[in-house]
């Protein structure tokens, strides 16, 4: 994991683009062993600190605060999270199904050999890991205390196990919120989805608050008269503005450059006319398609 954010950290990355290779790279390696094994916690809590830097600093290491808590980040996109899986949780889900496979008594060795050696007819919701055990088995009695403790028993032992489903019983899922799917919008450009996402979490640090921004995004959601395309296309534009909002606000900051209003309109303007046109969807009606042409061109 660290020889690839060595190679990705010399490139200019925006935080979307480490937030997808964190998605779909790096978690991706530590997901196939966390099916196999128990990962001690020390190992994963490195890999969410490997992750965390590589996501706000671009590096494997780092020690500065994020923007967002990681347990934010980490939350589904429903949730207004970015989708993350949280690494402990998910290890402990992917284990469950051997406790799964126990308390349904598979056929398979693995099973056979835990009730010969360990169980020995013992019931295994009532069992106890003797002082002398090793730890990995220790550890496995604690994933089937913790499944007891949350689970109908029954219900467990007759449900198809997956990770998905182990998941959601060991952990409560969060509250939805109601502008996820206006910040990932479909029409939206990925790095300017990211920045909107921080801005609606407090997290770009502007002295205005996002109250006028939230009101904005659901006076566009509840429009009756407005079509999903133009909805859209009016959630992008603002996304867009958003985005390039924060970067005069940087340019300001760091490098003491000033930008006229006009070069930001007409930059917005230029982005989301190449956007509209690169994934603007096949089905959308004519009358749409001219309604973003002529505001685009106004």
């Amino acid at each position: 994991m660290v020889a690839r954010i060595k190679v990705w950290s010399t490139r200019k990355l925006s935080y979307m683009g480490r937030a997808t290779l964190i998605n779909f790279v790096l978690i991706t390696i530590y997901s196939y062993w966390a099916q196999i094994m128990i990962l001690p916690k020390r190992l994963l809590r490195d890999v969410e600190a490997i992750c965390r830097a590589f996501l706000w600093k671009g590096l494997a290491g780092s020690n500065s605060p994020g923007l967002v808590a990681w347990h934010h980040v980490c939350s589904p996109k429903k949730a207004g999270g970015l989708g993350f899986r949280k690494v402990i949780d998910w290890n402990m889900a992917a284990m469950g199904k051997y406790v799964w496979a126990i308390a349904t008594k598979k056929d398979n060795l693995f099973v056979k050999w835990i009730n010969s050696v360990y169980l020995m007819d013992i019931n295994w919701w009532d069992y106890q890991a003797p002082m002398d055990c090793s730890w990995y088995w220790e550890r496995l009695v604690a994933i089937k205390d913790a499944f007891k403790a949350k689970a109908d028993l029954s219900k467990f032992a007759a449900l198809r196990y997956s990770i998905k489903a182990g998941h959601d019983l060991l952990y409560e899922q969060p509250l939805a919120v109601s502008w996820s799917k206006i910040v990932w919008d479909r029409l939206s450009i990925p790095k300017h989805r990211f920045v909107l996402w921080l801005k609606l979490k407090q997290g770009l640090g502007w002295n205005s608050a996002s109250l006028n921004l939230v009101h904005l995004i659901r006076w566009i959601h509840k429009a009756k008269r407005m079509s999903v395309i133009r909805k859209s296309f009016l959630y992008a534009a603002l996304a867009a503005l958003v985005y390039h909002i924060w970067r005069v606000r940087n340019d300001v900051f760091w490098n003491n450059k000033l930008w006229l209003v006009d070069n930001i309109v007409q930059r917005v303007i230029r982005e989301i006319q190449v956007r509209i046109t690169l994934v603007m969807p096949k089905k959308a009606q004519t009358i749409d398609r001219e309604w973003v042409s002529k505001i685009s061109k106004n």
